[in-house]
């Protein structure tokens, strides 16, 4: 595919756009963002927009939508020609299937945390827009995995490997936020329990993102809970911060209901 556009482009010289993407002039055929982007045009199942960062001196902004087809790792290797000008890459896997979706994210892994002899590193800061998140990936990936933002809907699937990206290696997942989006429940009267081993683990993942060099917030049911709230935070609180599901009060006046059946007890 390929070879076909770039003969096609060879032979038009003063064609100004293929599909969405301006070509400009000559000069501008040769960089390497626009080669990245014309090569992401050849990859079946990708969808790909390229725009800068509006913070001044921000990194570039790639939006990223990926169909069940869509090759990773050869989305991820198109990346790597980009390797001298790091980007944001917002990452979204658009099938409605969940294991699906971890599966392909599973298929980052080998990108995010190495490289082979003579293969530009994977440079890119990855954050996944999904409301789920690959419990391989977070197994798998090593401290220096530029995973900057990932989201889950329930705390009790990814705990234990949240707990080994956060707690099992030499430095925490430089994870700058994390997402809760819980799916179905959003509020109830009472706290969410859980047993000896998973509050230790949810404990160690506290401690770990105030140590963080890198961690901002949790963004839990749509509230933001920044590092200096997560550092006052009792063990309770910041396991219903996880849970996303917020906590009502016992109605302060109700309504008493009699019995109207009389009953004989012997």
């Amino acid at each position: 595919h390929w070879q076909a556009l770039h003969g096609l482009l060879g032979a038009l010289p003063h064609l100004e756009q293929f599909n969405d993407l301006a070509l400009g002039g000559p000069s501008m055929r040769e960089s390497p963002e626009l080669t990245c982007l014309l090569l992401m045009q050849c990859v079946e199942g990708v969808a790909t927009d390229l725009a800068e960062s509006a913070k001044s001196g921000g990194e570039a902004l790639l939006k990223a939508n990926l169909q069940a087809d869509a090759d990773v790792d050869a989305f991820c290797d198109i990346l790597r020609l980009l390797s001298r000008t790091p980007l944001l890459i917002d990452l979204n896997f658009s099938d409605k299937r969940t294991e699906t979706v971890k599966a392909q994210q599973a298929k980052l892994l080998p990108h995010l945390s190495g490289h082979g002899d003579g293969v530009p590193r994977f440079t890119h800061a990855i954050s996944l827009r999904n409301n789920v998140v690959s419990e391989a990936l977070l197994q798998g990936v090593d401290c220096h995995a530029p995973l900057r933002e990932f989201g889950f809907e329930n705390i009790s699937a990814v705990l234990p490997s949240l707990f080994t990206a956060m707690c099992g290696r030499e430095k925490p997942l430089p994870v700058e936020r994390i997402r809760v989006e819980p799916k179905w429940v959003t509020n109830r009267i009472a706290r969410k329990r859980f047993k000896k081993r998973p509050q230790s683990w949810l404990d160690g993942i506290q401690a770990a993102l105030i140590r963080s060099e890198r961690f901002l917030e949790i963004v839990s049911a749509g509230t933001s809970y920044p590092r200096s709230a997560i550092e006052r935070m009792s063990p309770k609180d910041f396991a219903d911060a996880l849970t996303g599901v917020a906590l009502d009060d016992f109605p302060k006046e109700v309504d008493l209901h009699p019995p109207h059946m009389q009953y004989l007890c012997f």
